[in-house]
């Protein structure tokens, strides 16, 4: 059975990172991968776009925020500390068997289940969407493109990526829940 899912998800990694490949992918999803290492968005759109759910949002987007930084450092400690050393599981760009093209300029040293960028993405989403759920649609949509574009650039498997939108999913909804009250 596992060697089957194995099997599957190798498949799927071949389709994506392979067949799917074009121009205009090749050019998206290694930007959108790498977008938080781009100094502009970090240090001119994102604290704008901050600046500006703060002026709106007020008392609520600052605690939303907060709970979303507690979220985000406890989804990479658990994926980056715990998991990933537990799965211990090689990424595509390491296994001779399996045919990948990296699309980024760097080949991540770490195992590959789950994705911390699937994961964090998730967590954000979920903690969002849990306070504004008019936002669910574009956050979502943000981390699913995040999520795949882990697998498009060749650093994952796509069953690392499910696994880490699933934990991102369960820890930020975990933190919302507690989080709920302190918000009121």
């Amino acid at each position: 059975m596992l060697r089957a899912l194995e099997s599957f998800d190798h498949a799927l990694f071949h389709w994506i990172n392979q067949v799917l490949a074009n121009s205009l992918f090749d050019a998206f999803f290694p930007f959108l991968t790498n977008l938080n290492k781009t100094p502009w968005f970090t240090s001119i759109v994102l604290p704008i776009i901050l600046l500006l759910w703060f002026i709106k949002g007020r008392k609520k987007a600052l605690k939303v925020f907060v709970l979303m930084i507690v979220a985000a450092g406890l989804s990479d400690t658990i994926s980056y500390r715990v998991l990933k050393s537990y799965f211990n599981r090689p990424r595509p760009n390491h296994l001779a068997s399996v045919t990948s093209t990296l699309r980024v300029p760097y080949g991540p040293k770490s195992a590959s289940m789950p994705s911390n960028h699937a994961f964090t993405s998730a967590t954000v989403a979920a903690v969002i969407s849990s306070f504004y759920p008019v936002a669910a649609v574009y956050v979502w949509t943000i981390a699913g493109l995040n999520a795949y574009s882990r697998v498009y650039v060749g650093v994952h498997f796509p069953f690392d990526v499910l696994v880490g939108l699933l934990l991102g999913l369960l820890v930020g909804r975990l933190v919302s829940i507690i989080g709920r009250r302190w918000i009121k």
